[in-house]
């Protein structure tokens, strides 16, 4: 009897199975007819696309021959001999070096440190191309290690269109840096030749570094190729590490894309092309339709083995479902009842085992818990004791702190009157207001006059860093002329780097830069701080160079000298408390090391920064930034 109900449920299966198979055969059959016709007439009529191998060939070439040519003329012009003051025949050769060749628009004649000397540009070149041109430093650090040519292509702010600078070391006879010439090169010619070759074909231009994978330039005109399916800088900098040249890739739109890259001969540059694949379509449609029918195929053993299947395996998994759940309430009482002979009567059996297992270790389990809890309660406490103990400790700190600036203020109070008093009387007896004096006697009373002056100048750096950590230094704002205040100051220590023979420079912009909110007293103290400062540590013959310049609604100062410089080791503390530099302490004996800290306070008061750059042996360079008014 039970064979005969097997082979009639077996013929009630093929029954309820064979009419939606072959319904659903046919129309995957008709599907895929129509499917193949359309995929293949479309195909036949899409973009068959373009090689971009001769493009890239051809781009690079042509590329590589202009920038070598105008690299030449920025090179022919670092070999004529330069000085402070231009001689005429040299003037006049640059001029008609300039005059002759219409895209070269600058050249700008730099120092071994990267001040710019001198330049000559044309009157058309925008002043944002030329100040980009003036920066010596964006070009120093690469002529230094390598003493070969530098090529940039930038925009500046405000341009329509990309400048090539061109940056020629100038060697001297032990090969060595003496200085670099920068030459602007008006790059249309670039622009027009990338957009020619993007109006003709359907392509990806782009001129990207060697060394990053960054992108220099670009012209796009493929508008489905989006920044995702491109590779990453990474995958070209290997890509232009090896001996490939050709690469490809697919868009998310399922099409593919070939590249081709060239390297720019004389350059740090490759030129990329990418377009749409030459390659036809029917090894696509062969796969479409073979991939079809292989999902019939498939749909149709997956709807016969879950049928036949359906008793051994979806009714045990539906009992091992139901007893799952008891388990997820907590109820481990309940039992799997499986009664098939495969891998499930295994899972079942293992889970009747796992809850008899749980039920008896629960009670155990919980006991452990407890203790835990215990020791964490116990943990508990001692972090809230040892929080406590911190705090104390935290709060007697503060204590000592305030009484230490306490004491520091009262001190530097007590100390600066008698002071004062001893400088007065000495002075008095210097002048001779009590009496004549021999030069002897004058001699020792102006070094006690010194040391006096260098004792009160401590206190009352004392006193101002003790307000300053108080909260008690108070400031008078009002629009000030930043111009006004260096200028004081230059003319005030001329006399001071005249004495030690050490050549002073105010280059500006003009009294018409923005005035900016300060309190003009110690604002101007801080900047003669440090302008007292590069002139203290420049040794006779040296240069500092004072730059006041406006960039966009930030006035920015910068603070150049050809000093000792500040060691390496040393740069991190320069702005603390106390800090002298080994170097400057045998320059320079006295000194509170309170100057630097005190500048820094002061600048960003005025809420502006305060950075530096140094070399030991060859200089240091301060970079204050202060905010204009708004107007």
């Amino acid at each position: 009897m039970a064979e005969v109900t097997d082979v009639t449920a077996t013929k009630k299966l093929q029954m309820q199975l064979g009419v939606p198979f072959f319904i659903l055969t046919g129309f995957g059959v008709a599907v895929f007819i129509f499917g193949t016709i359309y995929f293949g007439t479309t195909q036949n009529s899409a973009n068959q696309g373009v090689d971009p191998t001769p493009i890239a060939e051809r781009l690079a070439e042509h590329i590589g021959e202009r920038t070598a040519f105008y690299g030449s003329l920025v090179e022919r012009a670092a070999t004529i001999p330069q000085q402070d003051v231009f001689l005429k025949e040299n003037d006049d050769a640059l001029r008609e070096l300039l005059s002759q060749n219409r895209n070269l628009l600058a050249l700008v004649f730099f120092d071994e440190t990267g001040i710019r000397i001198t330049d000559l540009h044309k009157s058309r070149i925008p002043k944002s191309v030329l100040d980009r041109a003036s920066e010596g430093a964006n070009y120093l650090g690469v002529l230094q290690v390598r003493n070969a040519p530098h090529l940039q292509l930038l925009r500046g702010a405000g341009d329509t269109s990309s400048m090539l600078y061109r940056a020629v070391p100038q060697l001297n006879t032990q090969n060595e840096l003496s200085g670099f010439v920068v030459g602007v090169i008006d790059s249309v010619w670039l622009d027009r030749l990338l957009e020619s070759e993007t109006a003709s074909e359907a392509l990806n231009v782009s001129i990207l570094e060697s060394r990053t994978g960054s992108a220099v330039l670009a012209k796009n005109t493929l508008s489905d190729v989006s920044a995702t399916d491109r590779p990453p800088q990474e995958t070209f900098i290997q890509l232009f590490e090896s001996n490939r040249s050709e690469y490809g890739f697919e868009t998310d739109q399922g099409r593919t894309v070939e590249g081709s890259w060239r390297n720019i001969p004389k350059t740090e540059w490759n030129i990329v092309i990418e377009g749409y694949g030459t390659s036809g379509g029917g090894g696509s449609i062969m796969i479409f339709a073979v991939g079809g029918v292989l999902i019939l195929v498939f749909i149709a053993i997956a709807f016969m083995y879950i049928s036949l299947f359906n008793r051994k395996l979806l009714k045990p998994l539906k009992r091992i479902e139901r007893t799952l759940h008891y388990y997820r309430t907590g109820d481990y009482s309940e039992e799997v009842s499986v009664d098939t002979k495969n891998e499930l009567a295994a899972i079942a059996q293992a889970l009747n085992i796992l809850a008899r297992n749980v039920e008896n270790n629960t009670s155990e389990r919980v006991t452990q818990l407890k203790k835990v809890l215990e020791r964490q309660n116990t943990d508990t406490k001692l972090l809230i004791e040892k929080d406590v103990e911190l705090r104390e400790k935290s709060q007697k700190l503060k204590e000592l702190d305030a009484a230490k600036s306490m004491f520091v203020s009262v001190a530097a109070h007590q100390m600066r009157t008698p002071l004062a008093a001893v400088k007065w009387a000495i002075k008095l007896v210097m002048d001779g207001d009590v009496g004549p004096v021999n030069a002897e006697q004058k001699e020792y009373l102006n070094k006690g006059y010194t040391s006096t002056t260098r004792m009160i100048d401590l206190i009352n750096d004392l006193l101002d860093v003790d307000k300053i950590e108080s909260d008690k230094f108070t400031y008078e704002f009002k629009p000030e002329s930043l111009f006004e205040i260096v200028q004081g100051i230059v003319d005030d220590l001329t006399p001071l780097s005249k004495e030690k023979g050490v050549h002073l420079v105010f280059e500006h912009e003009g009294p018409d830069i923005p005035k900016i909110s300060a309190d003009k007293v110690k604002l101007r103290n801080a900047l003669q701080n440090l302008i007292d400062n590069a002139i203290k540590y420049t040794i006779g013959g040296g240069d500092v160079t004072v730059t006041l310049r406006l960039e966009a609604d930030i006035v920015k100062l910068n603070i150049a000298d050809t000093g000792i410089g500040i060691p390496v080791s040393e740069q991190d503390k320069v702005f603390g408390k106390f800090f002298r530099a080994k170097n400057a302490v045998r320059q320079q004996t006295d000194g509170s090391g309170l100057g630097l800290f005190i500048v820094k306070k002061i600048i960003e008061k005025h809420h502006g920064t305060v950075r530096f750059e140094s070399k030991e042996k060859k200089g240091t360079t301060f970079f204050i930034e202060l905010p204009t008014l708004k107007t």
